[in-house]
């Protein structure tokens, strides 16, 4: 891998970076940063330590989104009524 600047974050082969802060994988994921911290913390997305900073590898996250399940749409139904009671009924 090139030697990358001082604050300059390390790029793959496509110029897209290798690794992102828990911040920027947030706004990726378009989640809070607790819930990122919350996935960090429980295994889901696993990060990195380098120094004082936490990294998470671009490729972890996209696996992660690959593992997320789908909800197809289903059949649209029309809202349920509410039944009357025998005794509420009307008769005709």
């Amino acid at each position: 891998m090139a030697r990358t600047a001082r604050n300059e974050e390390p790029h793959g082969a496509a110029g897209r970076p290798l690794l992102v802060s828990p911040n920027e994988a947030a706004s990726m994921l378009a989640i809070g940063r607790s819930t990122m911290y919350e996935l960090m913390a429980s295994g889901q997305l696993p990060s990195v330590k380098i120094g004082a900073a936490r990294r998470l590898l671009v490729a972890d996250i996209e696996a992660y989104v690959a593992r997320l399940p789908r909800v197809l749409p289903g059949p649209q139904h029309p809202p349920k009524r509410p039944e009357q009671r025998s005794d509420q009924r009307r008769s005709a």
